[in-house]
């Protein structure tokens, strides 16, 4: 049976893919607390009855913080969660801003905020289990043409 966790197309570093192929194999959901210890190796920074806040493992180039918030129980869509769940994430990107000093961005939170949720093949996620980034870029390292790039839809170049 194929595992519909992961996307090994999305992913967009060697360690990455070596990571996600382990996953692959072992038919786990990388993002279910019982196995994120095992293939996520930053801390938790912060969390609440529904979401676990971390710093992402393989960041965008570019940024200065790079956040990533798991549902804490395995759910693939924003239908699933409860209600309260929202208003969690949202307070848990509140202090992340503060936290991090971000600014500038989108969303109200002066950063930028990105959730992918469904099927990989629409959200470009590499592990379909719900999970939101927060990114603030490091706009002094960006280069005039340049921006940083979430994708949605298929993932076009690898950055390996």
């Amino acid at each position: 049976m194929k595992n519909k966790l992961v996307n090994l197309e999305n992913t967009r570093t060697d360690e990455q893919l070596e990571v996600m192929q382990k996953i692959l194999e072992a038919g786990h959901c990388p993002f279910c607390k019982e196995n994120l210890r095992n293939y996520h190796k930053k801390p938790t920074l912060r969390e609440t009855e529904n979401w676990l806040l971390t710093e992402i493992q393989w960041p965008y180039e570019r940024t200065r913080c790079h956040l990533i918030a798991f549902a804490k129980n395995h759910v693939t869509t924003l239908s699933e969660l409860p209600k309260e769940a929202g208003s969690e994430l949202f307070e848990l990107f509140q202090w992340a801003e503060k936290e991090y000093g971000m600014k500038g961005g989108a969303v109200g939170l002066g950063s930028a905020l990105a959730m992918r949720f469904g099927e990989s093949k629409y959200s470009s996620s590499t592990v379909t289990h719900l999970h939101a980034q927060m990114i603030f870029p490091d706009a002094d390292a960006i280069l005039p043409d340049e921006s940083i790039v979430f994708y949605i839809g298929k993932y076009q170049t690898k950055t390996k």
